[in-house]
């Protein structure tokens, strides 16, 4: 591991992300070829991984086209540029927001989805007896 992905390392500890190394990943290239590549981290709960860049003088862009193509969330963070983790942490929020729209897009397609979901509220407030209830909420006040 580098330095520079070390760096980033830690600061995935601070913010209680946990990541997997050079996790193998499929891709397919303009070229329509498989390879497999391995994007320095992989962080499971966030979907997404992070490229460490080392230096300007090298071109991510293939590898930023070939990602998107294969739908893979990938956030290119420059550690030698001084507030790389406000970019990394605008990078996360803006991978958020997009997936939060492609899922509200997806729900504004299914309108049965909200009729299904009053009816089965409807049935489960009827099938639990008053006193479980009171024993839940009561619970779920400490």
């Amino acid at each position: 591991m580098t330095d520079s992905e070390k760096q980033v390392c830690n600061y995935l500890r601070e913010l209680d992300l946990w990541w997997v190394f050079e996790s193998p990943i499929f891709v397919i290239d303009e070229k329509e070829c498989g390879m497999v590549w391995t994007p320095d981290f992989n962080v499971p709960k966030l979907d997404m991984y992070i490229e460490v860049c080392g230096t300007d003088e090298f071109d991510y862009e293939y590898q930023k086209k070939i990602y998107y193509k294969n739908g893979y969330r990938v956030a290119f963070i420059k550690v030698y540029k001084e507030k790389w983790k406000n970019f990394l942490v605008d990078m996360i929020m803006d991978i958020e927001e997009k997936r939060h729209v492609e899922v509200m897009k997806i729900r504004a397609r299914t309108p049965e989805r909200d009729k299904h979901i009053s009816e089965s509220r409807e049935i489960s407030s009827r099938s639990i007896p008053t006193k479980f209830v009171h024993i839940i909420m009561s619970t779920h006040e400490h």
